[in-house]
């Protein structure tokens, strides 16, 4: 891909700050006249209940962009003697919606923004749907989904534990209000001049803030999660929102100024096949039907996407093999023994897995094979609930064992050994090498496995030794039961490895891939470096998530909760406070993790810090002159007393 500026949207806006959103105060006094004037002819008659639908859903509907401007703090824009004016116009905006606090709503916007597309921690995810009669049908319930998610995570969410005192407050005040009017006999006038507009302008924002930008839903990529898309005046009538894309990629930008910094960056936004799209607009491609918004672009080196599960097919007795929509995955590209990322929430907690992709790299196809491990959580649930249509978010590809580069001379022996679940990306490269008509390489493949009722891919290895006699040779090694007559007993060993070494007449130039448990790599290292294989011929595979490991000078860093509760880390100058207190099991407010949302703010006391990224949108620079900074952004350069933000 071309060399692309990525950090100039980010600070296109920072060089404007300091200079208050006038813009949002006048369209905030635009709203409290308007309802001043409703609610004057209400009570003088001039205007009856069914007149004021029209006017009261226009309000509403305008009231949502204070409101969403509030909670991204775009209003005071870092000036701080305009924050509780902020505050005070987010809280009188969220009044015309009636269930949903100022204080929560900008929390839950927050994880839209920090998870875009996420099926299980996106809260707008909820609207998605191929079908805009489904999606219709979901938008006129989402404050009410809100008001269900917050229940489903308020006890295990700290970040929406916070909101409780000022969301009791609301929902108090706003009981009390309806129960004023019920009492003066005006529960129709509130049905049909409050209650309706109210469903109308939630379902007219959902689509507009939320099914359109959004659709189909695939893309959790920076640059590809949401789309613009124009037409004449429609910026107007959207306050904006039809350049969503430059909303999610600076939240700090005010709404009125999202097309005139498009147009700063559409070079960039273009060279990164970001999607933009024109109604009844000429040289663009029409709504939805941009490529890079409906499959993964060619160019990605990795990326994140939310795919849905095609097929599962049960590969043995603690095996199965799950397959995603070849529609979606159709422009994921990948090497032949590379590996994904599986992100799923299960219960409360959200588990991320390495997977290994057991599909061809030249088909369109990606599979990943995974084995039920005892205890294992995720492979609990994709071996046991994961059903059919179901979202998850697949994150990739990632790793190095892969075949030599096409340009490379491939040797004319190649041996694969395959331990358990390593037979996951062997079967990757077995495939590829097969279905390459110029490769005439010979192929021994052993594999190795505890049970024979455990063994995977043992008929589709079969089926390939048939169709690839002269080619392949295959033998199985099996601790307990027996799988076929010409299988081995027992684990593969030193002296049965140079027994098909001598046996297959290979020789110190084949090229050898291993994957499996470590101790089963280990001795078939041993053995092969015996045998006087270059170790520039053993390739091996070895995955696993892991934390960034402290080097450098480490610091004690002292944070203290707005609960009183003090922890104490130890964080070196290479890892971020947000990095330790999660390996230590220390739950600090976070969502994204990258610098994005903003949940994680705390307040810096004493001591000084770098910042991973300078550039980072949720914070600005005249906010850490006065202290704030961001858990998922801050490396100590020495001790750091930190305090939670309110």
């Amino acid at each position: 891909m071309p060399s692309v500026n990525t950090n100039k949207i980010d600070k296109i806006w920072s060089s404007k700050e300091n200079q208050v959103a006038w813009g949002t105060v006048a369209l905030f006094l635009a709203i409290v006249l308007g309802f001043i004037g409703l609610i004057s002819g209400l009570a003088k008659q001039s205007i009856s209940a069914f007149q004021a639908i029209p006017i009261s859903t226009l309000l509403i509907y305008l009231s949502f962009t204070v409101l969403h401007e509030a909670g991204h703090k775009n209003i005071s824009q870092g000036i701080h003697w305009m924050k509780p004016f902020e505050r005070l116009m987010g809280w009188m905006c969220a009044v015309p919606f009636l269930i949903i606090p100022f204080s929560l709503f900008a929390r839950i916007h927050d994880y839209h923004h920090a998870f875009t597309n996420d099926p299980d921690r996106d809260p707008d995810h909820w609207v998605s749907s191929d079908s805009w009669i489904i999606a219709s049908v979901k938008a006129l319930f989402l404050p009410l989904y809100y008001i269900w998610h917050i229940s489903r995570d308020f006890s295990h969410d700290i970040v929406i534990r916070k909101t409780l005192i000022s969301s009791a407050v609301y929902w108090f005040l706003m009981t009390a209000l309806v129960g004023i009017l019920m009492a003066f006999n005006l529960g129709p006038a509130l049905l049909i001049a409050w209650v309706i507009p109210i469903v109308i302008a939630s379902y007219i924002l959902a689509m507009l803030f939320d099914w359109i930008p959004h659709t189909p839903n695939l893309q959790q990529n920076r640059y590809q999660n949401t789309r613009i898309y124009t037409a004449p005046v429609l910026d107007i009538l959207t306050l904006g929102q039809s350049y969503h894309l430059i909303h999610h990629l600076n939240p700090r930008i005010p709404w009125y100024a999202y097309k005139r910094v498009f147009f700063e960056v559409e070079q960039e936004l273009e060279q990164q096949n970001s999607p933009i799209e024109g109604v009844l607009t000429q040289g663009l491609p029409s709504l939805f039907k941009a490529p890079s918004i409906l499959s993964p672009s060619i160019d990605a080196v990795t990326g994140k996407y939310t795919f849905t599960v095609d097929q599962i097919i049960q590969e043995s007795s603690d095996t199965v093999r799950v397959k995603f929509d070849p529609d979606q995955t159709s422009g994921f590209q990948f090497k032949a023994g590379q590996y994904i990322t599986v992100g799923k929430r299960i219960g409360y907690d959200y588990i991320t897995r390495c997977y290994s992709i057991c599909s061809s790299e030249n088909s369109r196809e990606l599979s990943i094979a995974v084995k039920r491990v005892e205890s294992g959580v995720m492979s609990y649930y994709l071996n046991n609930e994961l059903n059919v249509g179901d979202k998850l978010t697949v994150a990739g590809p990632f790793g190095h064992f892969v075949l030599p580069h096409p340009n490379s001379v491939m040797s004319r022996q190649i041996l694969l050994v395959a331990g358990g679940s390593g037979i996951s990306p062997t079967m990757s490269l077995l495939k590829t090498i097969l279905e390459d008509e110029s490769n005439e390489s010979q192929i021994t493949l052993l594999y190795s496995f505890r049970d024979a009722a455990q063994a995977a891919f043992v008929k589709e290895i079969q089926g390939l030794v048939g169709q690839h006699e002269r080619r392949l040779t295959t033998t199985f090694f099996v601790s307990h039961g027996t799988l076929t007559k010409d299988s081995h007993a027992g684990r593969l060993t030193p002296s049965a490895l140079r027994e098909v070494w001598k046996k297959q007449r290979l020789t110190q130039d084949t090229q050898c891939f291993i994957c499996g448990p470590k101790a089963m790599m280990g001795m078939v290292k041993e053995t092969l470096e015996s045998l006087g294989v270059p170790t520039d011929r053993v390739t091996t595979e070895e995955y696993q998530l892991q934390n960034k490991l402290p080097q450098g000078e480490k610091f004690r860093v002292t944070v203290k909760m707005l609960s009183g509760v003090e922890h104490q880390l130890t964080v070196a100058e290479n890892q971020t406070v947000l990095e330790v207190a999660s390996q230590q099991g220390v739950k600090l407010p976070n969502a994204c993790g990258m610098g994005q949302c903003g949940c994680c703010s705390l307040n810096l006391k004493s001591g000084k810090e770098e910042y991973v990224n300078e550039d980072s949108v949720a914070i600005l620079p005249s906010e850490r002159a006065l202290g704030k900074t961001l858990a998922c952004q801050c490396r100590p350069k020495s001790d750091l007393i930190l305090e939670e933000s309110h």
